[in-house]
């Protein structure tokens, strides 16, 4: 079976890579058509040896990509994404979208509340996870009590500044680090340092000696984040009402918080072990993409 997959560069080429180091009977290829001009040209020879075609975000526009491969007849999938939700859910109410590829597709995305959102607007859905997490030994417990969160640099508003400000100005012994932005248009505190854009490893290294995640967007996907914050045993404020985490809706963001500290302060900042068991229970990179791969087969199988 071969697979081509397009859509989202930061999750397409991350699968096609992970799906690869599991399985070396299948071919895995992704294609950048959202920045590359020869990626395109590729992927359009591609496809007529593929068998199918691996979207990995919900179309409801116009795609050169995927009218190509309804023309040569591919199995197509869909994996949406929190923001192609919103837009699909956005365009649904203002009459302008395009249903012709998710007719002709199988959709699926990673979170229940998605799945339920897109089923609102009539568009069925299937769960299929594919993020994972690595298992690391970490010590016992954090250092300190501080708490981490990530804003994209001009969408802070939407990644819940406003609430996270409002914790802090509430707890001004308490560090708060925000990976991503570099604050240049907010108000700046002596408890928040803003760290901008890191690597991967400074973000591990942030999250292995922090104890408490924040995540508080106004609309969210199954976060990658979150997950590995799971398996760092971190305490996770989210604005999503999911297992081992702390339920965060704007009224009680205070009273939670402080909860959480409480917690920390009188179990001497030790890693949540509940969170780090339920994610490598439920985040196993070989668990999760082998149920995926053996979905991929039975879309390849079915008959047009």
């Amino acid at each position: 079976m071969k697979v081509v997959i397009s859509g989202l560069p930061f999750f397409g080429r991350k699968l096609a890579e992970d799906l690869r180091s599991i399985n070396n009977f299948h071919t895995f290829e992704f294609y950048n058509t959202y920045e590359s001009f020869w990626d395109k040209i590729k992927f359009f020879f591609a496809l007529f040896t593929a068998d199918v075609v691996l979207s990995m975000n919900g179309v409801t526009d116009k795609s050169g990509s995927l009218d190509w491969a309804i023309l040569l007849k591919k199995k197509i999938w869909m994996q949406w994404q929190g923001t192609d939700v919103l837009t699909a859910i956005k365009r649904k109410k203002q009459g302008n979208i395009t249903l012709k590829y998710i007719d002709k597709s199988y959709q699926s995305t990673d979170a229940e509340w998605l799945r339920d959102e897109l089923e609102s607007i009539n568009i069925k859905c299937e769960i299929n996870h594919f993020k994972w997490t690595n298992y690391k030994k970490l010590t016992d417990k954090f250092p300190a009590i501080s708490a981490y969160s990530y804003m994209l640099e001009g969408k802070e508003a939407f990644y819940g500044w406003g609430r996270l400000e409002h914790l802090a100005i509430n707890n001004p012994d308490i560090e708060f680090k925000i990976v991503g932005t570099s604050g240049k248009r907010l108000k700046h505190y002596k408890n928040i340092h803003f760290l901008g854009w890191v690597n991967k490893d400074i973000f591990e290294k942030i999250r292995n000696e922090t104890p408490i995640f924040i995540r508080l967007p106004e609309h969210d996907g199954y976060s990658e984040s979150v997950i590995d914050a799971l398996a760092a045993g971190n305490e996770i404020l989210w604005s999503i009402n999911h297992p081992n985490c702390y339920y965060a809706i704007e009224k009680n963001d205070l009273f939670v918080f402080n909860e959480i500290l409480s917690k920390l302060k009188n179990n001497g900042i030790k890693r949540n072990i509940d969170n780090i068991e339920f994610a490598y229970s439920n985040f196993s990179k070989e668990h999760n993409l082998k149920i995926l791969i053996r979905n991929l087969e039975r879309l390849n199988e079915r008959k047009n």
